[in-house]
């Protein structure tokens, strides 16, 4: 079965996977989507929170990263762990004859 046509249709296809999910995660992307989309109005209001409203992806960025930080451990939201710095090395996409 392909999961495509929608995030409601994969839902609807799959209600057993609905109880994993965590609820601290559902919360922080709300926030995150509400924030995205109220940030759109703030150059309105003042032009101080024009820069804010200009620099919106930045500002989310640090502020999740924070509560991250800060709440991810008690609500149980998932954080990538170590991520390696650099790039890859050099090599060819095929190593060996299994490969092929």
């Amino acid at each position: 079965k392909s999961d495509s046509g929608g995030i409601l249709n994969i839902m609807m296809g799959h209600p057993g996977e609905l109880q994993d999910f965590n609820m601290g995660t559902v919360i922080l992307s709300c926030c995150s989507l509400v924030f995205m989309l109220a940030a759109k109005r703030l150059k309105s209001y003042h032009w101080s929170l024009k820069i804010l409203a200009d620099f919106k992806e930045l500002v989310l960025l640090g502020l999740s990263s924070l509560a991250a930080s800060r709440y991810a451990k008690h609500y149980g939201i998932s954080v990538v762990g170590n991520v390696p710095s650099g790039l890859p090395s050099m090599q060819w996409p095929m190593s060996s004859k299994d490969d092929l």
